[in-house]
């Protein structure tokens, strides 16, 4: 028998489902929109090899070593029940785990402030998601081309 899944498990495989209710994509670029997801029973659904292009995982900031090159790590609303001194550990293994030009998004009452020098390159540390790039042209290759036929 199956044991149920731990609500932070549930979350993740959830996502990693890629299926979203209309409203939650309403500020996506209708261009964006049809590249990128199928509507399936009222919802839409990311296609496959957008699905595949992304790790899901849970990470425990004390006690794992953290994942390397990231390219995204969303953090809201975790840091404001941090100690000063645990802050600058979660934003130390964040700093290791982004690329150069990776972003860090944090909840609106949170900053990189302990931690400032980390980044002050060219990674982006945004407190909301208000400047996501999603009405720009796609840095990574088209999911639907015939480099990644062979996901679909």
């Amino acid at each position: 028998m199956r044991r149920p899944l731990d609500p932070p498990s549930a979350a993740i495989a959830f996502a990693r489902r890629g299926i979203y209710p209309p409203g939650a994509l309403k500020s996506v670029p209708a261009p964006i929109l049809a590249r990128y997801f199928v509507k399936s029973d009222g919802a839409y659904e990311a296609i496959k090899p957008l699905r595949a292009m992304m790790t899901f995982g849970e990470h425990d900031l004390g006690a794992r070593v953290p994942f390397p090159r990231i390219d995204l790590v969303l953090c809201r609303n975790v840091l404001i029940y941090f100690t000063l001194a645990m802050q600058r550990v979660a934003l130390e293994t964040f700093a290791f785990s982004l690329r150069d030009d990776g972003r860090l998004v944090l909840g609106p009452s949170e900053t990189v402030a302990a931690l400032p020098e980390s980044y002050a390159r060219n990674r982006r540390a945004s407190a909301s998601t208000a400047d996501c790039p999603a009405s720009r042209p796609s840095p990574w290759p088209d999911p639907r081309s015939s480099e990644h036929a062979a996901i679909a």
